[in-house]
């Protein structure tokens, strides 16, 4: 099998799935915009047959009442996740490590429904015993700052990890976290891919059921089938499984 990818995902599929190719994207220029060509792929590959990965599950996750016990697929980078064990072990405190994204770099349109600004996640941030890793990937520090002074919460950041371009770097911090919480991001997809476990600030990928994912048993979806998509109510749902896994303050 071949897959046609970003580069920035060949390393994590390589080690994830020994013998897989792993192709760029085969674009071309063409005028002002850009095509698909794969006058060369094609037979310098041997292809006979293709498929788009969004069809794949229509073939392998037919049946509702038989959902996944999945919990990711894909391997992080064993010395990567090490180093950042022992980066992660530096932050004070004692409580679990919970990354957070509150949203996607495009959010025009009927997508900003779904993300959040960084004071509407204060009900999470306020979980006692937790500590925070920022897996936003796009310009954040004045947010950051703003709310270390407003509100007295530190939210740890790896200054020295590119989040948007080094994803096999990402996938090995998200899998020394202990929870990842984002909103509908990809983020929150590459976490539950590498098994960390994740809450999801939006229903179940598809819709397809409530209160829990159907393709990855580490997701706990926040909103339901049937209810209006409301990134607040998500957040307090969020906040109140947080509480959960958060140590005892006494």
């Amino acid at each position: 099998p071949v897959v046609e990818t970003d580069p920035r995902f060949h390393a994590l599929l390589r080690r994830s799935f020994p013998g897989l190719a792993v192709i760029d994207r085969q674009v071309r220029a063409e005028g002002e915009g850009a095509v698909y060509d794969y006058e060369r792929a094609v037979p310098a590959l041997g292809l006979t047959r293709h498929i788009h990965a969004g069809d794949l599950p229509g073939r392998y996750r037919r049946d509702r009442n038989r959902p996944s016990s999945l919990r990711g697929y894909l391997t992080a980078d064993p010395r990567k996740v090490a180093h950042w064990r022992g980066r992660l072990a530096e932050i004070d405190g004692a409580g679990p490590l919970v990354g957070i994204c509150w949203r996607s770099m495009l959010s025009s349109g009927v997508r900003s429904v779904y993300y959040a600004t960084l004071p509407d996640m204060l009900p999470i941030l306020r979980v006692p015993g937790c500590r925070f890793v920022c897996l936003q990937y796009d310009e954040c520090d004045g947010e950051l700052d703003a709310l270390r002074r407003d509100h007295g919460i530190d939210i740890w950041r790896p200054l020295d990890l590119d989040q948007r371009e080094d994803l096999d770097g990402v996938a090995a911090l998200m899998s020394a976290l202990d929870v990842v919480v984002s909103t509908a991001t990809s983020v929150c997809v590459l976490a539950a891919a590498v098994g960390c476990e994740t809450i999801r600030l939006a229903p179940s990928f598809y819709s397809i059921s409530d209160g829990r994912d159907f393709f990855f048993a580490n997701i706990t979806p926040t909103i339901r089938r049937a209810e209006v998509m409301d990134v607040r109510v998500a957040i307090e749902r969020a906040a109140g499984l947080l509480q959960d896994r958060a140590p005892d303050p006494d």
